[in-house]
């Protein structure tokens, strides 16, 4: 046909593909047949030492002995392809990540002749993939750390103005207490003090009356000596009278003052309770700052680590290659985790992390069920679960967001 490429065509078409890509070919059993320099410069093999060797000699241990290993290779011998990224061990012992394609080459009987793998080495990207991941996953466990540290200082401090607050209401309980006291003593030393004029104004009109008894007494002569000696006893009554009320009036002048001084001290200490009363107030209101500044760290934390680990999942599903281990469910994860616990005490109340429990258990209900049939490789599945878990990113990632704006919102509010 003239259309088909002829022997010489395809034999130039390899050749390109050689020069710009990492190519092995290998028996049906995995012997290795031929490789290029390119796969030899990515391994750091000879090509004496991999020629006549088994893909094997490329793999770690623990995959070699997998029942996953045997299974890629049954595939290729009935003439499945296989395709993602692959890790594998080069010469030194040290990993590699290979982009590849393993294609079976079918010969005119129908039977696997010969698998071609063209490869291209991601390991420098996944590198710095795994860097990222790395730095992204310390700064979410400092964050978490951090709002762990925030919340438990907060809480001890919370506890501590508690018994502050209460010492300081029972204080300033006291301190009125002694200012109404102060207030009625000094009615009473008043009250008192008009009493002690009242008093030492009747010794005086006595004393008056005394002494004009005394004169009328000494007109009447002999007949008024008697009442003479009544009048004079009378005056000199009235006046230790005028002297004691004297005596009185001053000592109710010093309680009077004494009175007025306790009275300025019990409205300064009374003052100065409620003042200490606000800065508790104000205080444990920066409490309340503190831990909701705890919890906008560990939902961006949440944040941090969800975005990360749906990336991977999603990277894992273009490539079919399942990875390590997923979260069994939302309550495995270190969100979840907090979630259930600390975060239900701090912001159970709050809508907006009500509205996160959902979203959560569906976006990790989906990472499982990728998980599994990228194990079962189950192919059909992954697209469809691929754009699933998409969709529950975003609404997860857009709850996280909703959550923190409310928590913004909470901080910023006057206690």
């Amino acid at each position: 046909m003239p259309n088909e490429p002829d022997f010489d065509t395809l034999k130039q078409f390899w050749h390109a593909v050689s020069r710009n890509f990492a190519t092995i070919a290998f028996a049906p059993d995995g012997t290795i047949a031929e490789v290029n320099d390119r796969f030899l410069a990515v391994v750091g093999y000879r090509r004496d030492e991999l020629v006549g060797q088994a893909h094997r000699v490329l793999c770690s241990e623990t995959l070699r002995a997998s029942a996953d290993y045997a299974a890629f290779w049954d595939a290729l011998r009935r003439g499945e392809a296989q395709a993602g990224v692959f890790e594998r061990v080069a010469r030194s012992g040290e990993p590699i990540f290979l982009r590849a394609e393993y294609t079976p080459i079918v010969g005119a009987d129908g039977r696997v002749v010969r698998v071609i793998k063209i490869a291209q080495d991601i390991t420098a990207q996944r590198r710095k993939e795994a860097y990222v991941t790395e730095l992204v996953a310390e700064l979410s466990a400092a964050a978490r750390d951090n709002s762990a540290t925030l919340n438990a200082a907060a809480q001890d401090t919370a506890t501590d103005m508690a018994a502050v607050s209460a010492g300081l209401q029972q204080l300033g309980g006291a301190t009125r207490d002694n200012h109404k006291l102060a207030a009625d003593l000094a009615a009473q030393v008043r009250e008192i003090a008009r009493l002690a004029g009242t008093i030492g104004g009747i010794a005086n009109q006595t004393g008056m009356l005394a002494l004009n008894a005394a004169i009328e007494a000494a007109r009447a002569g002999e007949a008024g000596r008697g009442f003479a000696v009544v009048a004079d006893e009378v005056r000199n009554l009235s006046r230790r009278v005028r002297d004691a009320t004297g005596e009185v009036q001053g000592n109710i002048g010093a309680i009077d003052a004494l009175a007025h001084a306790l009275g300025a001290a019990s409205e300064r200490s009374l003052a100065d309770t409620h003042n200490a009363e606000a800065v508790t107030r104000r205080l444990a209101d920066r409490v309340e700052a503190l831990r909701t500044l705890g919890a906008m760290l560990s939902v961006s934390a949440a944040k941090n680590d969800h975005e990360l680990f749906v990336a991977r999942l999603l990277d894992a599903l273009a490539a079919e290659t399942a990875p390590q281990d997923v979260p069994a469910d939302a309550h495995d994860c270190a969100f979840g985790r907090w979630y259930d616990e600390l975060g239900s005490a701090l912001l159970g109340e709050m809508a907006e992390f009500k509205a996160l429990a959902q979203p959560h258990a569906r976006l990790h209900a989906l990472a499982r069920q990728a998980y599994d049939a990228l194990r079962a490789r189950r192919v059909d599945e992954l697209r469809r679960l691929g754009d699933a878990l998409g969709a529950a990113q975003h609404e997860m990632l857009g709850g996280l967001d909703a959550l923190l704006v409310a928590l913004a919102r909470r901080g910023a509010a006057p206690g």
